[in-house]
């Protein structure tokens, strides 16, 4: 199934997925409704942003990097990132202790370098890094 198409069908939220830890199904169905909402709303700006007639039309012809990058989430929130390191540490950038997700090799290196989205999101690219350090590391490639 091509991303877009799944992306449409299913949304970004699954019940049953670390990325939304202590979310109940109650709370979740919240947060969809709301994130429904918000979505139409991101798509009319997306859309009057660039200049397109309609959310299908930008989504036709949305930039390649854009592609790249919503590929890229799509698969790796497909990941046991419950499994990782410093998982339960995870939080807010400005939170004292927080962690962020980042990925070793940065998206923006695998678009730039060609690399296949499923290696950027795979779990061995995948860890978890004190938020400070992952807003410092940015695009960079830390080999």
């Amino acid at each position: 199934m091509e991303v877009r198409e799944y992306i449409r069908e299913n949304g970004y939220f699954s019940h049953n997925s670390p990325w939304n830890k202590g979310l109940t199904k109650h709370n979740n169905d919240i947060l969809m409704g709301i994130s429904k909402q918000n979505s139409e709303h991101t798509k009319q700006q997306l859309m009057i942003k660039y200049g397109y007639d309609s959310y299908d039309q930008y989504e036709r012809e949305m930039p390649e990097k854009e592609l790249y990058l919503k590929r890229v989430r799509l698969l790796t929130e497909k990941q046991q990132i419950d499994t990782l390191e410093n998982y339960d540490l995870r939080g807010r950038a400005g939170t004292v202790g927080a962690y962020h997700l980042d990925h070793i090799i940065s998206i923006h290196y695998g678009f730039m370098n060609g690399i296949d989205p499923i290696e950027i999101a795979d779990i061995n690219n995948l860890r978890f890094i004190p938020w400070e350090e992952n807003l410092k590391k940015g695009a960079k490639y830390d080999s």
